[in-house]
């Protein structure tokens, strides 16, 4: 593999892919959405008991403060709780964190620098076979989000996408194509080529014999007498 190699479209898209993806951990992937109608059963509860009027010896004080406290806490419930991709993943983050960390070191091979050292065709290889099973890995967490099968409560789904999961797959898909620019360039590179050796038209080309090597002398080249 030469050292002088130049880093191309397809390693440098790649790369950016590679952080694009590891970036996306950090990032909002789901969110826990809190039903508007489980709000309103707090308030509900709440105003129903302050609305009635205290009587002496039957702990109703208790129920009025009580009803306050619920209230609240309907007023204090956020819409949705959004979870990032390092805490949302069982094990998923890690893979994903590996492959990113992994495609960012053959992009760097591509680009002739790096620890790792192949050949741009193998490194290309598998930078886009990293990048596809980046992507099918958060394409699963797509249509399959953690929790998208237990029922919907009050009639709505809890568990909402968020944009970390788009940009994660943009990254994969960046490492998909970039792996795939490069594999193409390295193809069309041309092959180096090395001339077999061909001796001048002067240099013989099989062994003479001793006489024939006579007659090849240098003009004016005697033997010496005997």
């Amino acid at each position: 593999m030469s050292s002088h190699r130049t880093s191309g479209p397809g390693a440098q898209v790649a790369g950016a892919g590679a952080v694009v993806l590891l970036a996306s951990l950090w990032l909002p992937w789901y969110a826990l959405q809190i039903p508007q109608a489980l709000r309103d059963v707090f308030k509900g509860f709440g105003q129903g008991a302050a609305n009635q009027p205290p009587r002496p010896g039957t702990g109703d004080g208790f129920a009025q403060a009580f009803s306050g406290m619920l209230s609240g806490l309907a007023d204090a419930i956020p819409d949705e709780v959004t979870v990032k991709g390092w805490t949302a993943l069982d094990g998923a983050d890690v893979v994903l964190a590996v492959i990113s960390v992994a495609a960012l070191a053959l992009a760097l091979s591509l680009g002739g620098s790096g620890v790792v050292r192949m050949a741009a065709t193998d490194a290309s290889r598998a930078t886009a076979a990293l990048g596809a099973i980046a992507l099918a890995i958060v394409g699963y967490h797509i249509v399959s989000p953690p929790g998208g099968d237990a029922p919907a409560i009050f009639g709505e789904d809890l568990v909402k996408v968020r944009y970390g999961l788009i940009v994660a797959a943009l990254g994969a898909l960046a490492m998909l194509a970039g792996g795939l620019m490069a594999r193409s360039a390295a193809a069309a590179e041309p092959v180096a080529f090395t001339p077999a050796f061909e001796p001048p038209a002067e240099y013989p080309s099989a062994p003479q014999a001793p006489e024939a090597a006579g007659s090849a002398a240098p003009p004016g080249w005697a033997p010496p007498a005997a």
